[in-house]
């Protein structure tokens, strides 16, 4: 019999391994130390798949944030370099610094 690899084929498996071992544990009452230490290996797989969720969740959130403050900023620079255009004048030097480019004479 193959043994389950991907999450939720070994989370099943552990579940049902758990249930059959509550079940027999009185025809076999050697299993209690291996089902204790397999229980809690079990409750850290399943903390650990929450909070992995936890994180997805917050990236995702994260993500958004981040392109929503990106597309802000953008249209910040934007304003503010029209404004040293206006300011200093279109063929002003010192907008060069600000990566205006200057009008120059032809």
């Amino acid at each position: 019999m193959a043994l389950p690899s991907s999450f939720a084929d070994v989370y099943t498996d552990v579940q049902k391994l758990l249930l059959a071992a509550t079940a027999n544990a009185e025809a076999i009452p050697e299993l209690a130390t291996a089902k204790a230490e397999l229980e809690r290996l079990f409750t850290e797989l399943q903390d650990l798949s929450v909070r992995r969720d936890n994180i997805n969740a917050e990236k995702q959130a994260l993500s958004q944030r981040l392109k929503t403050v990106k597309l802000l900023a953008r249209e910040k620079s934007s304003e503010l370099r029209s404004f040293l255009r206006f300011k200093l004048g279109m063929r002003n030097e010192k907008l060069v610094e600000f990566k205006v480019p200057p009008r120059r004479p032809g």
